[in-house]
Parts: C-alpha cells; structure tokens; sequence
C-alpha cells in the first residue's frame, strides 16, 4: 500500500478522503467511539460537536485538510530526496484510532494549529527579521492550548527551536511570549471559567477491555515503526544538508516535549486519548521507515496491521 502514496502522483490523494468517509460509515453503524462523544479537550466551555451529523462532517474535512497541509511541509521543505504522499497517509491512518476523527474537538484544531507552528518554523533562516514569525508561533501556541492544554508542552519546543534556527535574539522571545499570553488575556476578560475546566482536562475517553488491548497493540505496532523511523531519519541525515538536520531537530524536538506531556497526563491518571498529541511528529518522522531502509517488506505488514486493526475494533468490542 505504501508504495502508491511512495510515487509523486498526487491522484493517490483521493484515497484520503474516502478511508475518512468509509471510517465514519462505520462509526455511525457500530458507535465504537460513543464513549468518547464527550471527549473534546478544549478549555472555552463550549461544546464543538453540538452541531451533529455537520461537525461529524467538519471533522472530516479538517482532518483532511490537516493531511494534506501536512504533506505539503513534507514536500515542500525537502524531507525527502522527491515528493511523496506517506506523511498524509500516516497522519489520517493514526489519528483513526482517536474519537476525533468522527468527533468534532479541540484536538483536531489543536493539530490544525502545530502544523501552523511548525510551518512557521521550517520556514526561518539565520538571517532576516523573525519577529512578525515569532509573534505568530506564540499566537498559534497558545491557541493549540486552548484547545488541549497539553499542548503547553509545544512552547518550550518552539523556543529551543528557534536556537536550532537561528541565534538569539531577546525581542524575538519577548514577541512569542506576546503572542502567547494574548489569547488567555482575552479568555479571562470574557470570565470564561479556566480553573474549573482545567480540573476536568484528564476525565477524558478511556478504553475499555478488548478495546484497550487492541490499542496496546496497535501502540507497540507503532512503536516499532518509530525505532525504524529514527533509523532512518538519522541514515537520511548521514547525506543530508545542514539545513535538513535543523529541520530534523526541531520534528525530534516537537516530538520529544510532547511525549513528557503525554507521559504526565498517564502518570496522574490521565486518558491514552492524549497519546494523539503525537500524531503531527510521528507523520513526519515514520515515513522514514519505508523511504530510507531496505525493510520495506516489514514496514508494509506493519502499516497494513494498523488498517485492519482500525478496522476490526469496530467488530471486536
């Protein structure tokens, strides 16, 4: 299957949208993710998937514009020696196993908003003025915030990244710290009740019985997909340009904060639903795995275990 989205034929695109349309057929059918209806992450108080079946829908097209923006950076910035549509496929392929990808949430936003950052990011050089940038990594940051506080974990990323970048510059922190703070300033002046549903921020989804054991298993899938991705991803850097690995630095850096976020919601009790904070990282660095190493055999039972897995956790529960 890997090997269609391998080759630059942007046709393969249109795969995308019906495994998101085929996955909320199911959805509406069997309600696997009915439990986690009430799973939005978001802090404002308000409800985003009150407008159903047309959130469920809006769901899917932020997802899919989320894949294919995705894709775009990829490509776009070189991640790879030609373009390829992996990292769009992952993305969508992942993020299958949360409720947000039939429920509207702030999850689904909160991504919207990393790939903004991290746009942002791989477009700074050394040289030239970051400040306007800056002020909107901040802007961006805490949006994603808002929308899961978790995301908290994105503004120390984006901070050591800029050293990755560029040389210190005190204004262009001061400017993110700005554009951080502006929109909680905002949310208080409308006394919208942080502190109480900042207290109800872990009592999310939960997976249950045979439906946890399929998510344990899909989780070591992916975490050996994830070794074979650093493989590669540092086999990459051997020929690679420096700006390439500044680029790898910050993917590695975005994906090693978010994992301490994640690894402290699950330390305090916190739902598994939070480990699809690493969805945007690993859809950059897996596709490494098949673009770099000579196991692409492996990679491809691995891949397709993930699909039938999203698809037979709708018949096993």
């Amino acid at each position: 299957m890997l090997h269609f989205f391998s080759n630059n034929k942007p046709l393969v695109l249109a795969l995308l949208p019906l495994i998101l349309i085929a996955h909320l057929v199911f959805e509406f059918n069997y309600d696997y993710f009915q439990a986690g209806i009430n799973s939005d992450t978001n802090i404002t108080g308000y409800y985003f998937n009150a407008f159903k079946p047309w959130s469920n829908y809006l769901t899917l097209v932020l997802l899919l514009a989320n894949a294919i923006f995705l894709n775009f950076i990829f490509n776009s910035h070189e991640f790879w020696i030609k373009s390829n549509y992996i990292p769009a496929f992952i993305y969508l392929l992942l993020n299958l196993y949360f409720p947000h990808s039939v429920y509207l949430t702030g999850e689904v936003l909160a991504q919207s908003f990393v790939l903004l950052i991290l746009y942002q990011l791989y477009s700074l050089n050394p040289q030239g003025d970051a400040r306007k940038k800056s002020f909107n990594m901040g802007l961006f940051s805490a949006l994603a915030v808002v929308c899961n506080p978790l995301y908290i974990m994105v503004l120390p990323s984006v901070m050591v990244s800029l050293k990755f970048i560029r040389p210190f510059v005190l204004r262009e922190y001061l400017l993110l710290l700005l554009g951080f703070f502006l929109p909680f300033i905002y949310l208080l002046v409308f006394d919208v009740e942080l502190s109480k549903n900042l207290f109800h921020l872990l009592d999310k989804f939960q997976f249950t019985g045979e439906n946890l054991l399929l998510f344990i298993v899909s989780s070591i899938t992916v975490g050996i997909l994830l070794c074979f991705g650093f493989m590669g991803i540092f086999k990459r850097s051997k020929t690679s340009s420096i700006r390439f690995k500044k680029l790898r630095n910050i993917t590695l850096s975005l994906t090693l904060f978010l994992s301490i976020g994640v690894g402290l919601s699950l330390a305090f009790g916190g739902s598994v639903y939070y480990s699809s904070m690493l969805t945007v990282p690993l859809a950059f660095i897996l596709p490494y795995s098949y673009l770099s190493l000579r196991i692409k055999g492996l990679v491809e039972v691995l891949i397709l275990t993930l699909l039938l897995i999203s698809v037979a956790k709708f018949f096993i529960y």
